[in-house]
């Protein structure tokens, strides 16, 4: 006979389990979505990127369609304003990202995206983060990095 705190015992691991797989396949299917829009945002080049985050950041910019180089000025600007912040939050962890030097852009911009979520506003942060990494994070957080970074190779 099996001691009905066995079964007890068992019951839980297998819901545990069943509950790690289900927010795995969660965690899965919101990266494929994040990954597609940063994969968009990663083939823009600077100028496309710069009216992207205008965009982001003042909905009145798509509407009032003024031209490129207005919403250019307007991004960088927009840049400008929150670099403190921005400087703030993924500087820290330069090392880190330093480190990633050789993985694929996608997936550095990503990391960038999870280190500015929460500080700046939602619909800055992935085109915001994929400009800050096209720059270099080199360039983001001086030049103590750059001996970091021959140190990580």
């Amino acid at each position: 006979m099996i001691p009905p705190q066995a079964i007890n015992y068992v019951g839980l691991a297998l819901a545990k389990a069943a509950g790690w797989g289900f927010a795995r396949l969660a965690i899965a299917g919101t990266q494929r979505v994040v990954d597609s829009e940063i994969l968009r945002l990663s083939m823009l080049d600077e100028p496309a990127l710069l009216m992207e985050i205008a965009r982001a950041d003042n909905a009145g910019v798509a509407l009032d369609k003024p031209d490129d180089i207005i919403q250019i000025q307007y991004g960088q600007a927009t840049v400008h304003r929150w670099l403190p912040k921005v400087r703030t939050l993924i500087c820290p962890h330069r090392h880190r990202l330093l480190t990633m030097v050789d993985s694929p852009e996608v997936e550095i911009i990503t990391t960038v995206v999870a280190y500015l979520v929460g500080g700046l506003p939602g619909a800055l942060v992935k085109p915001l983060a994929t400009l800050l990494v096209k720059r270099g994070i080199s360039s983001l957080c001086g030049n103590s990095s750059l001996s970091a970074a021959r140190i990580a190779r």
